[in-house]
């Protein structure tokens, strides 16, 4: 697996990480990185991971766009940001109470 690069964000970038095999996918770990991504539009393929750490897989983000989200640049509807974080987060409890 690559890591994105992380001197680029001055070490801000946590939470994500490209696979090499597939290369289409992304893991997300971080769950607001992970809301953001599926309010502009971008496709969650799975939720996988143990009951304390849930990870989103995304195809393929570019780093730009991870980049954007944490530089603040983009703008999102506050209430699709709001709602995407809800179904993730429930989501998230309902992989956890398997």
């Amino acid at each position: 697996m690559k890591f994105i690069d992380e001197k680029k964000m001055n070490g801000h970038v946590k939470g994500f990480e490209k696979t090499m095999n597939p290369p289409q996918e992304i893991r997300v770990s971080d769950l607001q990185l992970a809301a953001y991504l599926l309010a502009r539009g971008f496709k969650l393929l799975r939720a996988e991971g143990s009951p304390s750490r849930v990870t989103f897989i995304f195809e393929a983000v570019s780093d730009e766009v991870v980049f954007s989200y944490y530089r603040g640049e983009d703008q999102i509807s506050a209430r699709s940001l709001f709602n995407t974080y809800r179904d993730l987060k429930g989501l998230t409890v309902q992989h956890l109470s398997r």
